[in-house]
């Protein structure tokens, strides 16, 4: 895996992220760039982003206690924002950096929650999404960042379960009614089909 040269803005964050959730009793997922680049190939990223299950009614808990894990809320209006957009931003004051804490809402997001696999990344061990469900996710945004991270996911693969990927990015391409994000996919299998 790529975590040997990966390097964070913090050796803590990831700690201090961790006993959050643990506090809160939280389950969640790191997801985003700092997943691909633990997964794939390191590459820059300046936010960190996870997933959790945490239902509305506990938010504001959520956020008192992250407050004293030294996470702040980023924005006035932090639970007003996610009612609408369903991520709590915060930021870790150590540090100085954002974390989007994305609420899952979805049977898929608490299916990847569960399929987490705990990987050690400097000092920490966090869970982390699988591979197969980052390149789901990553094909359903599309933006060319999240293109270059599936390439690096597969670059950095052993195996991937294609039937499984492409059940996911099948049933997101027909609900968004985007076929184009399932011949991307196809393309991707066509490369490396060998895994």
């Amino acid at each position: 895996m790529g975590s040997e040269s990966l390097e964070l803005p913090s050796p803590d964050i990831l700690r201090d992220l961790d006993a959050w959730m643990r506090v809160s009793r939280v389950g969640y997922v790191v997801i985003g760039g700092l997943a691909a680049s633990i997964l794939g190939n390191p590459r820059t990223t300046k936010d960190i982003d996870i997933l959790a299950s945490l239902d509305e009614s506990q938010w504001e808990r959520f956020l008192r206690e992250a407050e004293r894990l030294d996470f702040v809320p980023r924005r006035e209006d932090c639970i007003a924002f996610a009612q609408c957009n369903r991520v709590l931003q915060v930021r870790h004051s150590a540090s100085g950096v954002d974390v989007d804490v994305v609420l899952s809402g979805m049977p898929f997001e608490e299916h990847v929650i569960s399929r987490a696999q705990t990987v050690s990344v400097g000092s920490a061990t966090v869970p982390v999404a699988t591979r197969e469900d980052l390149i789901v996710m990553k094909a359903v945004a599309s933006r060319p960042r999240d293109v270059g991270d599936i390439e690096s996911l597969l670059q950095t693969a052993v195996q991937i379960d294609w039937d499984y990927v492409l059940h996911w990015v099948d049933m997101f391409s027909a609900a968004l009614d985007q076929p184009d994000i399932l011949g991307m996919v196809q393309g991707f299998r066509e490369r490396y089909g060998r895994l």
